[in-house]
């Protein structure tokens, strides 16, 4: 073989092969936007899991983390609609921060504590992916209402970034209370899934994906670490949304009360300027001069 040969034709072929292979092996990352639990997974067996016998389920596979991220943030949410009754069996992992390893079905992380307070976190977006989207987040303290949060957030409003600013509310709000520790139930894979997983990913590689690219919310993920890192002792664990749970289903009310109470705001003032535009119409064809002028010369006739 010639060398002309092998650099115009061998080499090319032998480039595309690898490239083939380097990308047929790259992580892959599977956005469930409905299913049995919103989140993003890094194998297709842990995505079925979510989707089968989901009749209205909505997904779809990325080659980087912000493209999913950016799917999630633009899908409407709607509620997942079983083809059948099911039980769903989640697994339990413990996260170690100083010998962490992947699990692509970390649904839970637990560091076994009887003293630490419980807490419930939700976030949710009303017309998620819309201009007029409206975020909202609730946390829910049990035998504590008193400190129970029905809060809406700043900034672009997104599912996403709601549940987020569930968990970095709640961290903080431990933290105001004097808590050193604290167990947080939340319904969000992704929520759990960022705090055990890529969080630890992500300071490693200076806040960089694997792909090169810069983390999407990035200052919030900064702001969830730094959260996290004001506590001595954070537990996750993992609740299944909208299945009657009471602490899951008042974070939930509390987030979606938050959302209420802002458009019902918005929209009396919106009345109110529409009455006060109204009035000055109003006011202005009253002390009309060209029909105070008409008036004068008609009476004048």
């Amino acid at each position: 073989m010639s060398y002309g040969y092998f650099y115009n034709h061998a080499l090319p072929s032998i480039i595309r092969q690898i490239r083939k292979i380097k990308k047929f092996h790259e992580p892959k990352f599977y956005a469930v936007a409905v299913g049995r639990r919103v989140g993003i997974y890094r194998s297709w067996p842990s995505c079925k899991v979510q989707i089968d016998n989901i009749s209205n389920a909505k997904y779809r596979r990325f080659d980087t983390h912000n493209e999913a991220i950016a799917y999630l943030e633009k899908t409407p949410i709607e509620t997942p609609l079983p083809l059948q009754d099911h039980e769903l069996l989640t697994k339990t992992t413990k996260f170690d921060h100083h010998h962490h390893h992947h699990d692509d079905n970390i649904e839970m992380t637990s560091l076994d504590s009887d003293s630490s307070s419980i807490v419930y976190i939700d976030g949710s977006c009303w017309r998620n992916g819309a201009p007029d989207a409206c975020a909202g987040i609730g946390i829910y303290w049990p035998g504590s209402p008193e400190q129970n949060q029905s809060l809406t957030i700043d900034g672009r409003q997104t599912s996403i970034r709601a549940e987020i600013w569930a968990a970095i509310y709640a961290l903080r709000q431990a933290k105001q209370l004097g808590l050193n520790e604290i167990i947080i139930y939340s319904d969000s894979h992704f929520v759990i899934q960022t705090a055990t997983v890529w969080l630890y990913k992500w300071k490693r590689n200076c806040w960089m994906t694997s792909s090169g690219s810069e983390v999407k919310n990035r200052y919030d993920m900064m702001a969830l670490d730094e959260s996290i890192r004001q506590m001595k002792k954070v537990i996750w664990r993992s609740v299944p949304g909208h299945s009657g749970v009471p602490g899951n289903e008042e974070a939930d009310r509390l987030a979606n009360a938050a959302i209420a109470d802002q458009e019902q705001q918005q929209q009396q003032q919106q009345q109110q300027q529409q009455r006060i535009t109204i009035a000055n119409s109003e006011s202005i064809i009253v002390n009309d001069p060209n029909k105070n002028e008409n008036e004068t010369k008609n009476n004048v006739n």
